[in-house]
Parts: C-alpha cells; sequence; structure tokens
C-alpha cells in the first residue's frame, strides 16, 4: 500500500534550510523538486559529496511557500521513501533493483545507476520497474521530462562507501 508523505510526522527524515546562493531563486542554477541536495555550510547544495548524507528537494527554490518561508524542505535518504523524479542522468540504466547514486559533475543534482563497488554511495534502489514511460498508456501526453517523459522510481537506503 502506498501512502503519501506526511509533512508532520516527527518520525521521517527531513530538514529544511535556505539554497545556497548558487542555486537560489534567479542563480540560473535554481534547486527543483527531485534534485538530488546536500547541507552544507548552513545551506542546501546540488549534488552530494561521498559520505555527505543525500536528501531529495521536495519542492523548487521559486515556489511560493519557499519564497516565503526561505526554506527548501528535503527527505533524507538515510529514511525511507519512494520516490518519483524526472531529474535523472538519461545515459543511466535503471532496472528493478539498479543502485542509484547522485550524479557527479556537471549532472549534479542528478541521480544516476551506480555500481555496489567504485567508491560511491548508493543512495537507494530501483523500484516499480525503474525507468517508467508515463506517455506508454492511453490518455493525454504527460511533459514530466522534456527529452522522453519518462520518470524513475527508486526507494531510498543510502549506504555510505566504506573502504575495506
Amino acid at each position: 500500500m502506498l501512502r503519501g508523505f506526511d509533512g508532520c510526522d516527527p518520525s521521517t527524515y527531513t530538514r529544511t534550510a535556505a539554497a545556497a546562493t548558487a542555486h537560489a531563486a534567479g542563480s540560473g542554477d535554481e534547486i527543483v523538486a527531485g534534485n538530488v541536495i546536500s547541507f552544507s555550510g548552513g545551506e542546501w547544495v546540488k549534488g552530494c559529496a561521498a559520505g555527505d548524507v543525500p536528501y531529495i528537494a521536495l519542492s523548487d527554490v521559486v515556489d511560493h511557500d519557499v519564497a516565503s518561508s526561505g526554506l527548501v524542505p528535503a527527505l533524507s535518504c538515510a529514511g525511507k521513501f519512494e520516490i518519483e523524479t524526472a531529474l535523472y542522468d538519461t545515459d543511466g540504466t535503471y532496472v528493478e533493483d539498479t543502485p542509484i547514486v547522485a550524479a557527479s559533475g556537471g549532472d549534479a543534482g542528478l541521480i544516476t545507476s551506480g555500481a555496489l563497488t567504485g567508491g560511491v554511495d548508493i543512495i537507494g534502489f530501483a523500484s516499480r520497474g525503474g525507468e517508467t514511460d508515463l506517455n506508454s498508456g492511453s490518455g493525454p501526453k504527460v511533459e514530466v521530462n522534456a527529452a522522453d517523459g519518462n520518470i524513475v522510481t527508486f526507494i531510498t537506503n543510502w549506504t555510505p562507501f566504506v573502504a575495506a
């Protein structure tokens, strides 16, 4: 049974903070809902360095609630959530149980498929088939990802890499 996120549930791992200037409204590189973000210097930044707790942004920095409070809410990948996002590296392969990692470099803020080795933190695992084409059924077309209308579904399960 699926249940929506209850923002008032004190047993979930959530956090709110301001977006760093580089990712604030009007920056040209704004944080949007579904981005992988991390806490750095008291503010949210896109992406997540190894060993830092990854979060998934729940709102865009330009949303009215965020603009009025100055705080972006996010879900911790250390908690147990099922996330659907259109913000992923389209070069990745996403099938059921594929490890999901935070993309690096120019793709900071996106998820990508990873491996269980190689010195990276696993932030979750693909679920419900992984990549889904929302336009594959009958009915109106959905413009979720401008490139292809696809989303990736994954269950958070942050597992920091530990060297042997």
